[in-house]
């Protein structure tokens, strides 16, 4: 039997979120389906995220479930948002479909927090940086090189173009000096980042090595806020295709107290600038 694709991170946001409204009205799978006209495993599949919900389906399922009128606009509009064609779309022959629904959720989101031990988060890396990267990791193939560094440049106009999202980045003194290629190549790295931090909605925090352990030591983590504020939330940890996303509390709510934690303890933005003009004079 062919394995399952994983499932899209919209889609599992958007299932957990009536799996939880359905919990709340105490109706069993059969009880809706009996009542919306699908049936349960159609149900039991959007749940689960393995099923894109129409939107017109998905006001009915709402309204069964008596959805409060914020949780109804948001859940409906990130429904309806991943219908649009996007830039991702494109790249439908060459990027797995995981990896451009998070694109379409980047997109779509008003706050974006990510925490990386190794290296320049995505969104701030030079093409150069990107290119290396990709080149030196024996889990790309080569012939996937060129579609990736593509890809990875249409994502970084997020910040750059329209209404961005407000963007924090949380980084390890660590990444600042690990050589990609050569020391030309990081130095241009470092100054295209601190560059970015002149950006009003951009926010980057450095952590350095006299601050010891600290909650982070975990593992990279990227979090995705969606409007209204408070309201729904995506975390991605690691690899995206690897490992499936965190659309639920109690799991969305401990990290994004650690992204907090992680923000205290870092340094603060100016200290941050600062400390990376240091770094670049150094290089």
């Amino acid at each position: 039997m062919a394995s399952r694709n994983p499932p899209l991170g919209r889609n599992l946001l958007i299932g957990a979120e009536l799996l939880k409204l359905r919990e709340e009205q105490n109706m069993t799978i059969n009880a809706v389906a009996r009542k919306h006209h699908h049936s349960p495993t159609w149900l039991s599949t959007v749940e689960n995220g393995f099923t894109t919900v129409r939107a017109d389906d998905l006001d009915d399922l709402l309204t069964l479930y008596d959805c409060g009128d914020a949780r109804r606009e948001a859940l409906l509009y990130l429904a309806r948002s991943g219908r649009r064609r996007g830039w991702w779309n494109d790249f439908a022959d060459e990027i797995p479909p995981v990896q451009r629904d998070h694109a379409s959720l980047e997109a779509d989101a008003m706050a974006i927090f990510e925490f990386h031990m190794q290296l320049v988060p995505g969104l701030l890396q030079t093409r150069d940086y990107t290119r290396e990267i990709f080149e030196a990791s024996r889990l790309v193939e080569p012939e996937r090189f060129s579609a990736l560094c593509r890809f990875r440049e249409e994502r970084k106009r997020l910040l750059l173009d329209g209404t961005p999202p407000h963007y924090q980045a949380i980084i390890s003194e660590s990444v600042l000096g690990l050589v990609v290629a050569s020391p030309a190549v990081l130095r241009a790295q470092l100054t295209h980042l601190l560059e970015m931090t002149e950006l009003s909605h951009v926010d980057v925090r450095i952590i350095p090595r006299s601050h010891g352990y600290h909650s982070g030591t975990d593992g990279n983590f990227a979090i995705l806020d969606f409007k209204p504020a408070g309201l729904l939330r995506h975390v991605n940890r690691g690899a995206l295709v690897a490992i499936p996303p965190i659309v639920s509390a109690p799991g969305t709510h401990k990290y994004g107290q650690n992204a907090a934690a992680l923000a205290e303890f870092a340094l603060p933005s100016t200290e941050s600038r600062e400390f990376l003009g240091r770094v670049i004079s150094g290089t």
